[in-house]
């Protein structure tokens, strides 16, 4: 994604025509400005963004078409532009995961890893069926929980390069006999990363998880009943569909 755009305002500049003038050469032209954290979307015409806090950043002391069809894989998933977050997803098939044991013990502060820990990977989550009132994806047929392992980016913008190095650091980890039992030599990795159309927190995540990102993420006056309102393109892409909790609904999501 590169750097994030903090506002866009485009003002149309189609000048009436003046006498003994010479007309531009392109009528329709627009001037755009540009300032930090604010992106322009084609179907609104002004986007503001909520504050985010200074220190926010949580680390574990502190608490596609592009997926390869078959075989083991990891994937990750970047998601609105002002949300720090990566999504990785280690996965065996259509139906199931590769354990992730050595993962969990990490985050669980039973192991430490360096590297790991450098590019602050924090959570082991229990991933989300899509479009449901949090029901847990569970493995076909011996009905584990499925997994996602998130990642807060240090800098607070996931990139093509901070997604790539999550990626390398991951499977080193996860290839290891040393965190798991399933050992590869190596582990193919692929971003499915739709930056022009990111998906939702909950296309992935339980709403307690989502609420924990928010309050993480945002300082702790945005979180209003105009949340939703105010920051409609944000607040879209932390729940999308027709269930909310009762935390989406104090930030003004519909009833």
């Amino acid at each position: 994604m590169g750097d994030t755009i903090t506002s866009v305002t485009i003002e149309d500049k189609k000048p009436a025509a003046k006498p003994n003038r010479k007309p531009t050469t392109d009528p329709t032209a627009v001037s755009i400005e540009v300032s930090p954290l604010k992106r322009k979307e084609q179907d609104e015409p002004t986007i503001i963004l909520p504050k985010k806090r200074t220190n926010f950043l949580p680390t574990r002391e502190l608490n596609n078409s592009n997926t390869p069809s078959t075989g083991p894989h990891i994937s990750v998933y970047a998601f609105h532009p002002i949300l720090p977050i990566e999504a990785y997803l280690y996965i065996r098939d259509q139906q199931n995961d590769v354990f992730v044991n050595g993962y969990k013990k990490f985050c669980d502060k039973n192991l430490d890893d360096d590297e790991l820990t450098k590019a602050n990977f924090t959570k082991c989550l229990n991933r989300r069926v899509p479009n449901t009132n949090n029901q847990i994806m569970l493995s076909e047929p011996k009905k584990f929980f499925r997994k996602v392992m998130i990642r807060y980016v240090a800098d607070g913008t996931s990139t093509k390069e901070t997604r790539q190095h999550g990626l390398r650091v991951i499977e080193n980890f996860l290839k290891s006999d040393k965190n798991t039992d399933y050992v590869l030599d190596s582990i193919p990795t692929v971003d499915c990363t739709d930056e022009s159309d990111p998906p939702s927190l909950d296309s992935f995540l339980l709403d307690k998880d989502i609420e924990e990102i928010i309050r993480n993420v945002f300082e702790e006056s945005e979180l209003n009943k105009d949340f939703y309102s105010k920051y409609k393109s944000v607040a879209l892409k932390l729940w999308s569909g027709t269930y909310y909790s009762d935390f989406a609904r104090q930030l003004g999501f519909p009833q």
